[in-house]
């Protein structure tokens, strides 16, 4: 009988059967777990076997590191770049001679004839900046910026490599100074994209009580799908009733007197364009003693500065007695007003309909003083941001304007 050839692994665990795969794939394994492994096995007249059982601990490499990042250097100099391992179990190896490395182009540096010492971008994708040969030797070609990467299985890592451009072709020893700005000082990576902030939430406790204070805070949610505290000194904060409460500019609340008031803050990001997100949150103040309820006389309902918005939402209409409605917004453009149609989920009729949006003092511009027969509450537009105008625009209904809900007696 001829040697055996090794056919397959089979990988089991100790809980029951095992698996066998296909000998062209390779048996994917979960990192740091230790497995059972044998090998299955055909001689040349068609026996099989199975061989000895092997315990078998799985170590995954997880990441490499190129060094150094970013370097500056200029055209004809060589440059040593290393490659370092990060595996599952925590260890580190060099593989700078087991990776393999790669060059490409990302700019060039194409100099102005009429202007001496100056250069303008062109972006490239060739070839023309620097070389890498197998060991991580870099060897500068011509200026500009090029894409240096490293590669072990389906892991990848890359730097760049600034290349000064020279001077005068006939003079290789003169090169030229390009200036590398933002983040090209070795402590940011370039292809690092910061996350876009796509939502913001006010971080407060309510209630609160008189004389009490509480720090209030930004919680911002990102498109990476991470979320992270926004620094409060960042944010412009207003308390619409500050005999109630008041907020400093860093977003210290103080409670003051028993009531309710609203907390807005606004915060501004300068990026092109400029981005501004705002958040509001109703605050009670309560004595000592006392249970909450004035947080259930008025409730926020949320509001979008969309044309055509339909929700329903649970309002209190009074301390014992709560309901559903369905609620239309929707932006009259010819008359250049918000207008709110309530209807009853069950029924399908109507309670009001196409009522104006206006703001102003209580009671006086409670939206549905001319409903109290119908018992669903009190509504009322309020201006967050001490606009002149009582008019809800298309563009800052639910940001400088909100709406409460309050009981039918209010």
């Amino acid at each position: 009988m001829s040697d055996p050839t090794i056919l397959d692994n089979i990988v089991f665990d100790e809980r029951d059967s095992f698996d066998i795969g296909s000998f062209a794939n390779m048996i994917v394994a979960a990192e740091n777990t230790t497995y059972l492994v044998r090998a299955f096995v055909e001689d040349s007249e068609g026996n099989v076997y199975y061989g000895n059982t092997v315990e078998v601990t799985t170590i995954i490499l997880l990441s490499l590191a190129i060094t150094p990042q970013i370097p500056v250097i200029e055209t004809y100099d060589t440059i040593q770049f290393t490659a370092l391992g990060l595996y599952s179990d925590g260890t580190t190896a060099d593989l700078t001679s087991s990776v393999t490395w790669a060059e490409q182009d990302y700019l060039l540096f194409v100099p102005i004839e009429t202007d001496t010492d100056t250069y303008t971008d062109e972006l490239s994708n060739g070839y023309e900046v620097a070389s890498i040969n197998s060991t991580g030797l870099a060897t500068a070609l011509s200026g500009g910026i090029a894409n240096i990467t490293a590669t072990l299985g389906t892991v990848t890592t890359r730097t760049l490599l600034c290349v000064q451009p020279l001077l005068n072709e006939d003079s290789p020893m003169d090169c030229g100074v390009v200036p590398i700005a933002g983040g090209w000082d070795n402590s940011v990576d370039p292809f690092y994209v910061a996350p876009i902030l796509e939502e913001m939430y006010l971080i407060m406790s309510t209630p609160m009580l008189v004389g009490q204070s509480q720090q209030a805070g930004m919680l911002g949610v990102y498109d990476d799908g991470e979320e992270r505290i926004i620094t409060s000194i960042d944010g412009t904060w207003e308390s619409s009733n500050t005999s109630v409460a008041t907020i400093d500019v860093t977003g210290l609340i103080i409670a003051n007197a028993v009531g309710v008031t609203f907390i807005k803050v606004t915060y501004e990001i300068e990026d092109s364009p400029t981005q501004t997100f705002t958040a509001q949150r109703m605050l009670s103040v309560i004595q000592e003693g006392e249970t909450e309820t004035s947080s259930t006389v008025v409730q926020q309902i949320p509001l979008q500065p969309l044309p055509n918005q339909t929700f329903r939402t649970t309002i209190a209409a009074s301390a014992s007695r709560t309901l559903d409605i369905d609620f239309k917004i929707c932006w009259n453009e010819e008359a250049g007003y918000w207008a709110m149609t309530l209807i009853n989920p069950i029924t399908g009729e109507y309670y009001v309909d196409s009522i104006p949006l206006l703001s102003g003092d209580s009671p006086t511009f409670d939206l549905l003083r001319q409903y109290k027969h119908l018992d669903i509450g009190s509504c009322f537009i309020v201006n967050m941001s001490n606009l002149d105008s009582d008019v809800p625009t298309k563009e800052n209904l639910g940001i400088d304007y909100i709406m409460v809900w309050g009981y039918t007696n209010i």
